[in-house]
């Protein structure tokens, strides 16, 4: 008999809709009727394959009110289990923080030795439009098929294509939108799913880590932001997300290193007197076309000289997406105190994923 740990998180996968009309996480309901229909939809299975039950909570969270509470609760319940005794396991999630939590799960659950899908649904299972039945019965014929181990999250989009991302590549559904991407899914059929899959590489960070600690802050840029306002009491590292051009403001009051509240470097500034690491996202070291990225990298922004700014100090993030950035981020500042060992962390590469990847 082959095993399939099933932990269930919550989410609109683990939702009914109550009397108020307002969905309410439900996971032990969720559970029977995932199962019960996949046995349905797959007679062959029975006797194959066992579903072993792992509860987050008694019902479940809605993904909405993910915290990094809740993460280390999720950290805690997976370190009690022996992955060994398993052939998979399909985490339930909800999708509005999808991506951050299967960015997590790329990293902590690196090297386990068995695939875990992440699995949601765009609707509660009792919408005739819900997803959540298919994205259940690959992810479980994926593992029964075999799939090397690593974290997947397999989604059918509205284009009626089921799509399987690497958890640690999938980026946030866009608003108006209930569709994933990431950068080069597998797309599978539905009734006999079966891909590549990439063999996860590196340590299972989930044995090294107690838990993750709060600090982490997330920057991004819009026409207006007015560094001053931003407090960094309690922040062990900044995560600042740039304009497509790879650029933020580097607004100056003169034409010397006088920086303007509007300025990034003059959070820097502020950053570098509380010793603060900064990171930019996504910004590469080796390449920018603009004075504002070079404000960035070179001395006083002048273009007279290529070594790189011992002024200013930023660490460029490029080659993950954001929601990978911020999760590897805040399980560098949970392992090191020290600045140098978290940025070399941002630029370790784990799971096959690393900055600078050009």
């Amino acid at each position: 008999m082959r095993k399939i740990l099933l932990f269930m998180t919550g989410g609109t996968i683990c939702s009914t809709v109550g009397d108020n009309g307002l969905n309410n996480t439900d996971a032990k309901s969720a559970r029977s009727v995932l199962v019960e229909n996949y046995m349905k939809g797959n007679p062959a299975r029975k006797g194959e394959v066992e579903f072993e039950n792992l509860f987050l909570t008694e019902n479940g969270i809605l993904s909405e009110n993910m915290t990094l509470d809740t993460w280390n609760l999720i950290i805690k319940t997976l370190k009690s289990v022996d992955f060994s005794r398993y052939d998979g396991m399909i985490m339930l999630h909800g999708t509005d923080t999808l991506a951050y939590t299967s960015s997590l799960m790329s990293i902590l659950l690196c090297g386990i030795g068995i695939p875990v899908f992440m699995v949601s649904s765009n609707y509660v299972l009792t919408d005739k439009r819900a997803n959540g039945y298919a994205n259940f019965r690959v992810a479980a014929d994926l593992i029964l098929n075999g799939t090397k181990p690593n974290v997947y999250v397999p989604y059918l989009n509205s284009d009626g294509k089921m799509y399987v991302h690497l958890a640690s590549r999938i980026r946030q559904c866009e608003p108006y939108s209930c569709d994933f991407y990431s950068v080069s899914p597998e797309i599978t059929d539905t009734g006999c799913a079966k891909i590549n899959g990439v063999t996860s590489s590196g340590e299972a960070y989930i044995n090294q880590i107690d838990k993750l600690l709060p600090g982490v802050l997330l920057v991004f840029p819009y026409v207006g932001l007015n560094y001053d306002a931003i407090s960094l009491d309690g922040c062990t590292a900044v995560l600042h997300a740039t304009y497509h051009s790879q650029t933020v403001c580097t607004e100056r009051y003169t034409q010397g290193d006088v920086f303007s509240g509007y300025s990034v470097l003059s959070l820097k500034d502020r950053c570098d007197e509380k010793n603060i690491p900064l990171f930019m996202y996504a910004c590469s070291e080796n390449s920018f076309s603009y004075s504002s990225t070079g404000d960035l990298y070179l001395r006083n922004g002048g273009r007279d000289t290529k070594e790189p700014s011992k002024e200013y100090g930023f660490v460029g993030l490029y080659g993950m997406t954001l929601e990978m950035s911020y999760a590897k981020l805040i399980v560098a500042t949970s392992l090191n105190s020290d600045r140098e060992k978290t940025a070399d962390f941002m630029k370790k590469e784990i799971n096959g994923e690393y900055c600078y990847k050009e």
